[in-house]
């Protein structure tokens, strides 16, 4: 797709379709942009809307056709590596980074909290992306 607004439905099967958007938010690094679903509806009209509070690709409310909604929150994680010279591992200078979720508020007052490790280890570059609780 060219640059601008975009949206498209992707129908399977069944009848079952997810709507998604373009993401105004994207990688200059690489020039991808990202699609994020905003919609899901099946045959038997369940539905399921996902909202977005910026134009990131992170949705932070989804919705569906019972009236009941979850809200997300995202935190972000730092890109680290291994410098042999040193034996260290540290941030990137870049500053590269991506989200993981932290916090999902379900309907019935539920708070589902997630807590992430580094997982460095000297035989790959880490990621503060290892789930712990």
């Amino acid at each position: 797709m060219l640059n601008g607004p975009a949206e498209f439905k992707l129908t399977e099967a069944d009848g079952s379709y997810t709507l998604y958007r373009r993401s105004a938010n994207w990688s200059s690094a690489d020039e991808v942009r990202y699609l994020v679903p905003i919609q899901q509806v099946s045959p038997d009209g369940f539905s399921r809307t996902f909202e977005y509070d910026d134009t990131s690709q992170y949705p932070s409310r989804v919705r569906d056709s019972f009236g009941r909604e979850m809200q997300l929150s995202w935190t972000e994680t730092k890109l680290k590596g291994f410098h042999a010279p040193t034996n260290a591992f540290s941030v990137y200078g870049g500053g590269l980074s991506w989200k993981v979720i932290s916090q999902i508020d379900l309907p019935d007052g539920t708070k589902l909290v997630y807590t992430y490790s580094d997982t460095t280890t000297a035989t790959r570059s880490g990621r503060e992306d290892r789930l712990i609780r």
